[in-house]
């Protein structure tokens, strides 16, 4: 039931002349459409979104280097200005385990893009990097940027699963794979979906979501993949995996 509907009902019950009913219906909607315009005012031309993504493409390739792994995480996004002179895109994420000095390297995808990193982990348990293309880009222009981040997880073991999400921009394509070398592949990996509005570390994982597993031409590497069309803002999606007992027990704290 409308508002406008509630507020009509109630003169009636009232047993108010019918002028002064279409007086108040009037007024109700004029009150309804107003805050309406306000909402849509706020969320559209006061405060917009810098952009939105049109693809972002999350590959997380794991290798196994003695009795720990390297991480090899690349994440490149296309996305259109919906304001003027765009700066900044924002790359948001999280891992668990930990490296030692030295194991941990954060690049630009593409050589002329600057990458500012925030390091260290926010109370939400993410760090924030954002890239510079070098030069702003006008409302409607289309960009591509991308991260590579390499870490190892020599010093504490990281939790076997990899997500990714467009946060709170809206996004219409998302890829997500998780790479192994053929003889270094786990078992019972799955795809799934997780709630990324709650702090990291709290159980937010949502349930499971459809996955392919795709062997490549020369039988030497496999990918997980993860396509979602239209992923929900605020929420990531990806996959969990199971490593081997003997994998399990060299890597533990």
């Amino acid at each position: 039931m409308t508002l406008g509907t509630s507020a009509y009902i109630g003169v009636r019950s009232l047993g108010i002349d019918p002028r002064t009913e279409l007086v108040v219906m009037v007024a109700s909607g004029v009150w309804i459409a107003t805050v309406a315009a306000f909402l849509v005012y706020i969320r559209w031309f006061h405060n917009p979104a810098q952009y939105e993504i049109l693809k972002a493409t999350c590959t997380l390739l794991v290798e196994a280097v003695g009795s720990h792994h390297r991480y090899t995480y690349t994440k490149i996004q296309k996305v259109r200005a919906l304001r003027r002179n765009l700066r900044l895109v924002e790359f948001k994420a999280h891992w668990t385990g930990q490296s030692s000095k030295g194991k941990l390297r954060v690049e630009p995808v593409y050589g002329n893009h600057v990458v500012l990193d925030g390091y260290n982990p926010e109370e939400d348990g993410r760090v924030h990097r954002w890239v510079y293309p070098g030069t702003p880009v006008g409302r409607g222009h289309i960009l591509t940027v991308g991260i590579e981040h390499v870490h190892e997880d020599d010093m504490g073991q990281q939790r076997p699963y990899f997500r990714d999400g467009g946060g709170a921009y809206r996004a219409k394509k998302l890829t997500v794979v998780v790479r192994f070398p053929l003889g270094e592949e786990p078992s019972d990996v799955s795809g799934g979906v997780w709630n990324t509005h709650l702090p990291v570390g709290q159980n937010n994982y949502v349930g499971s979501y459809p996955s392919q597993r795709v062997l490549s031409a020369d039988g030497r590497i496999v990918d997980h993949v993860v396509v979602v069309k239209r992923p929900k803002r605020h929420h990531s999606y990806g996959l969990r995996w199971t490593w081997a007992r003997r994998r399990a027990d060299a890597g533990a704290q």
